[in-house]
């Protein structure tokens, strides 16, 4: 239903027709009055009046000077000149002051009020003067008759009963009915439409049932609302959920893709610092390690060796049973030195059937009882042809120690090639030692 369509009855014409008969009334009865008990009751009633004032619109007026709400603050100040007996008002509030009404108005009472704020803390808003005009009373007293004004006062109370029941019945009970409404309105309440007191079934709606029909529609729009939000929760949250989905799979495949590169690099360098047949330290990753140990040797003033080691007659070996036959001479070589070697020693295949060991903290002597070891071991293995022969191999060795810190890899190599070519001159499968004296 359109509010804006339905016919209606105006509460507020109600009740100002009501204060206008009611002023009429209180006229009347104040001129049926004797002039000096009309005049007493003049003043009581004007005292109440200010009391009232006090009472009633002070507050309202303190709020809207605090809240510097101008409009408020004058649409109270013309309110109270229009009160009957009001002849003139004066605001003074922050070095400005608002009048209305004639400033000589010839005073029945009058009352200044003191504004103030209290929120903890007093503030002084200012202070307003209501004189009430002695000049309605007076034309009041001189045409009073006090049998008007009793049947006049009689017929007040009897109206002001009936229209303070018809007030309750209309606006208060109504009134109530929304308040509690809206105070216990919560999202459980909210499919339980408000509905009003029915005692006014041929009634045509009035303001407060347009109140109430928008309370009612607001309640729909909440609901509607509410069931929005919850589709777009519920929406976002399978949005997340697929996204956390994409972002785990995604995660999984990075994670998976990571540790395949890391394998992979693990054995790109292995196969950049190990020789691929016989799985010893490759040439370039030898002189690697070898100029470590020589650089720690030289910051410690550690002893080292160098073994040179190569296969005798290996060229005949190949040519007599075939490389595939050598290959195998070659691999059983470097398994048999990692064996007889330290852990701390490195091997290393510096091409062909040529083999160098690194022994750190270790002198000529130690070395060369190693060197001897190898030799001797080696020279009781055999590995088997393609046709089952036994093949039979021996190595000679050079050995170097390091005599000089400043003497470099190349140089101690050179030494200990030196003696292994030295072994092979003098017959092969046998082991040479450098003897430079150390210049240390």
């Amino acid at each position: 239903m359109n509010p804006r369509a339905t016919p209606r009855r105006s509460i507020s014409l109600r009740l100002t027709a009501a204060t206008v008969l009611l002023g009429m009334l209180v006229a009347v009865a104040v001129t049926a009055l004797q002039v000096r008990a009309i005049y007493r009751n003049q003043v009581t009633a004007a005292r109440a009046q200010l009391d009232e004032i006090q009472q009633s619109l002070l507050p309202s007026l303190e709020a809207s000077l605090w809240q510097v709400d101008d409009g408020s603050t004058r649409l109270l100040l013309n309110a109270l000149i229009h009160t009957p007996g009001i002849g003139y008002v004066q605001l003074d509030s922050e070095g400005r002051r608002l009048t209305r009404g004639k400033a000589d108005v010839s005073a029945l009472v009058e009352r200044s009020y003191p504004l103030t704020h209290d929120d903890g803390q007093r503030f002084d808003l200012g202070t307003l003067r209501v004189v009430i005009d002695d000049r309605i009373a007076m034309a009041r007293m001189h045409n009073a008759i006090v049998r008007e004004l009793l049947t006049t006062i009689a017929a007040m109370l009897s109206m002001s009963v009936l229209l303070l029941l018809l007030f309750r019945r209309q606006v208060t009970r109504r009134l109530q009915i929304m308040a509690d409404y809206a105070s216990t309105l919560d999202f459980e309440r909210l499919h339980t439409p408000l509905k009003l007191a029915q005692d006014r079934p041929h009634k045509r709606p009035d303001e407060l049932d347009q109140v109430a029909q928008a309370l009612d529609q607001m309640r729909v729009r909440m609901l509607d609302n509410l069931a929005v939000r919850v589709r777009h929760e519920n929406e976002l949250t399978l949005h997340r959920e697929r996204l956390e989905s994409l972002v785990q799979a995604r995660t999984a495949a990075l994670e998976e893709k990571t540790r395949q590169l890391e394998e992979k690099s693990r054995e790109l360098e292995m196969l950049a610092n190990t020789d691929g047949l016989t799985g010893v330290f490759s040439r370039r990753h030898f002189f690697t390690l070898f100029e470590q140990e020589l650089a720690r040797a030289r910051r410690g003033g550690a002893t080292m060796t160098v073994l040179m080691l190569d296969v005798d007659h290996f060229k005949h070996i190949n040519d007599t049973y075939g490389h595939a036959a050598g290959d195998r001479v070659l691999v059983r070589i470097a398994e048999t030195c990692r064996r007889e070697l330290r852990r701390i020693d490195t091997l290393g295949r510096l091409g062909g059937e040529e083999f160098a060991a690194l022994l750190p903290r270790s002198n000529r002597a130690a070395a060369a009882v190693t060197a001897e070891r190898l030799r001797s071991v080696i020279a009781a293995l055999s590995v088997d042809s393609e046709q089952g022969e036994a093949i039979r191999f021996t190595v000679s060795i050079g050995v170097a120690e390091l005599t000089h810190p400043d003497e470099s890899a190349d140089a101690l190599i050179e030494r200990a090639d030196a003696q292994l070519y030295r072994a092979k001159r003098n017959g092969r499968n046998r082991v040479c030692v450098d003897e430079t004296p150390s210049t240390d």
